[in-house]
């Protein structure tokens, strides 16, 4: 997982000798999961992007995210908790993100970026409670309802992969408010507890992953090394005719 982290960021020291703006900012927001969510999940950073030839840029975002998932399946697609049995996980947990990027600039004066990241989160808090009940007693089976702390099965470390639009809309010379509209996957689970061999699993336990989908909503406080950050025409094919910003 190192190696994979420095390849990811080796470019950012390559590049840097063809740069012709810098930026760097402040963030914070929030986002909602669009699968399991339980309440809003919060965040807020840093983001840093250096401008080689041309309207691309690399950079990085280092930055904290929360998340709040409720997996929640019962009987008869009964809902909170009011089915005859069943099983739900309430996870609330915590990383601190390091996720390089690639950008493209766009519009006549570099005021918009598109991006792409990839990179790794680091659990600093993390609690989660898994509650299973069964109140059809059978032959072989006896009623129960038990609440368990699953919090050990919380994954200490979780890749993400991110995309998404920062608009930067300048107050100065060179600062920028800045809005961002961003998307983020974890493409591993939060926890083990929805492991095939975890041995509190029933027929209701998850059949897949607990890997929610965010989509964060970020301002910030942006700042560039260029007063102006306008490119000049370029010809041909190679022309962006994207001039409204």
């Amino acid at each position: 997982m190192k190696r994979l982290i420095l390849a990811a960021m080796l470019p950012l020291f390559t590049f840097a000798g063809h740069a012709q703006n810098t930026l760097f900012g402040f963030f914070g927001g929030a986002g909602t999961s669009l699968n399991y969510n339980y309440d809003l999940g919060t965040a807020a950073g840093v983001t840093f992007l250096k401008q080689g030839k041309g309207r691309s840029a690399i950079g990085a975002d280092l930055f904290f995210q929360s998340y709040g998932i409720l997996y929640d399946n019962e009987q008869y697609s009964a809902k909170d908790g009011n089915g005859n049995a069943g099983v739900t996980i309430l996870n609330k947990t915590s990383y601190i993100f390091v996720t390089p990027k690639f950008a493209v600039f766009l519009g006549k004066k570099n005021l918009v970026d598109g991006y792409i990241s990839f990179g790794a989160g680091f659990k600093i808090s993390g609690k989660e409670t898994m509650r299973k009940w069964d109140k059809n007693p059978g032959i072989v089976k006896s009623a129960y309802d038990s609440t368990l702390d699953t919090s050990p099965n919380i994954n200490s470390m979780v890749l993400r992969v991110g995309a998404g639009l920062s608009e930067h809309l300048r107050m100065g010379k060179k600062w920028c408010f800045s809005f961002t509209e961003d998307f983020g996957f974890i493409p591993s689970s939060l926890t083990k507890t929805t492991d095939v061999h975890d041995k509190s699993r029933t027929e209701y336990s998850p059949a897949g992953k607990l890997n929610p989908f965010y989509i964060s909503l970020f301002i910030g406080i942006t700042h560039t090394s260029r007063a102006d950050n306008s490119v000049p025409p370029v010809s041909g094919r190679n022309r962006w005719n994207l001039s409204r910003y």
